[in-house]
């Protein structure tokens, strides 16, 4: 793998695979909805709907059928720090699929015709968003635990600020964040190197370095968010302070996750679904950011068993740590390098998580360092990671569907 900056203080990465038939193109950006504040909430969810509506050159339906006759995977997406505008075609497509990423990152038209299309277009977006149990849990919660920072946001803004959007408010957006330093071009799979640089000097060969901006700090709060919807059944979402981008503990944190939550054999798993039958899904995963990071444990069950849910669930995550053995690390630790292995032959798994770590980190970690570190991980060290990330002492919690009254869940410990 390799990573050249041009003059400009874009980075692009290489990283070839010669006995694929295929490449994986990634574009990050750094600007999220941590960059926004109320008024600008879902600006850059809604520059990237509208880099597919056309550019000085080619209509919507032009880029359509480009997308569609190029027969891969073309899309984008907007998360909290970073826009990623992506591809994945046959080799002999690199040149037409590069080019046409960079053209509609770089000279979107922002027709008023089609600026009023796509905003009912995210209007309803955000309607199937609040209709959905987790997602309408996880953003009631994000704006609590972050309600200081644009963290707190919802990635795709509110009605009121998505109605009120200009093409020139979008263009100023784009003008302040869409820079060459502020991105990483990420290649993986068989390509020719020299095409790839020949297209992102032709496209993104503009601009001088800009001075390193970082986004505005966020602390983690802690709060309970009770929200009545007329759902089937409760969603619970708590969540604890973690760990943020980057963090040396990383892969301890992840392993403990997994041991806890995220796999079948998982802790939570075994006794809140398998022992208990009380709800079909329950995990738990990191959400790290820069600075800041959360630990979420997710679960839905039926209203009257939700309160058992929660009681049960904070007897496993309290009994983590006093009971982990040596047996069950390994085992969990097998899986974890399992899953590197597998995701590391995956070009669209490696060309995305190579792309995200230089944005935020400015280095990647190969696939070789990332089993050392987890087989070098100890029970002693990963349980003092566990019970960092786990603090039961300051939990945050949210319940959307028929919440009890806010005193059923002070008597848990919830604030």
């Amino acid at each position: 793998m390799e990573i050249i900056t041009l003059k400009n203080g874009l980075r692009i990465a290489f990283h070839e695979i010669p006995y694929v038939r295929s490449c994986a193109m990634n574009l990050y950006i750094k600007y999220g909805s941590r960059n926004e504040d109320s008024e600008q909430s879902g600006a850059a969810h809604f520059i990237e709907h509208m880099l597919f509506k056309g550019t000085s050159t080619l209509t919507n339906e032009q880029i359509a059928e480009k997308i569609d006759r190029l027969g891969g995977q073309f899309n984008a997406c907007t998360a909290k720090e970073y826009t990623c505008i992506y591809c994945h075609v046959i080799s002999e497509a690199v040149r037409e699929g590069l080019s046409l990423l960079l053209q509609i990152a770089t000279d979107p038209k922002f027709d008023k015709d089609d600026l009023e299309t796509e905003r009912g277009v995210i209007l309803e977006e955000i309607n199937m968003y609040e209709d959905s149990p987790e997602d309408c849990a996880m953003d009631s919660l994000a704006s609590e635990i972050f309600s200081d920072s644009g963290l707190g946001n919802n990635i795709l803004g509110t009605e009121k600020s998505v109605k009120s959007f200009s093409a020139e408010v979008l263009r100023t957006a784009m003008k302040n964040f869409y820079l060459p330093s502020k991105m990483v071009l990420s290649v993986c799979g068989n390509f020719d190197k020299s095409l790839v640089l020949e297209l992102a000097e032709e496209y993104l060969g503009f601009g001088s370095v800009t001075a390193a901006e970082e986004f505005p700090k966020a602390r983690f709060n802690v709060g309970t968010v009770l929200k009545n919807k007329d759902f089937e059944q409760s969603q619970i979402i708590i969540a604890s302070e973690a760990l943020p981008t980057g963090s040396p503990d990383r892969f301890a944190a992840s392993v403990y996750s997994a041991l806890a939550g995220a796999a079948s054999s998982s802790r939570l798993n075994i006794r809140i679904r398998e022992e208990l039958g009380l709800a079909y899904s329950v995990y738990t995963f990191l959400a790290a950011y820069s600075g800041v990071g959360s630990f979420i444990l997710s679960a839905a069950s039926a209203h009257k068993n939700h309160i058992e849910v929660i009681e049960k669930s904070l007897e496993v995550m309290e009994n983590i740590p006093k009971t982990l053995i040596s047996a069950e690390l390994d085992r969990v630790k097998d899986q974890f390098k399992a899953v590197s292995v597998m995701g590391g032959e995956s070009v669209t798994s490696m060309c995305g998580s190579i792309g995200r770590e230089i944005l935020f980190t400015g280095k990647c970690t190969p696939p070789e360092d990332i089993i050392k570190n987890v087989d070098s991980l100890t029970l002693d060290y990963v349980r003092a990671v566990g019970e960092r990330i786990w603090n039961k002492n300051r939990l945050a919690l949210c319940i959307v569907g028929k919440p009890e009254k806010r005193a059923e869940y002070q008597s848990l410990g919830f604030k």
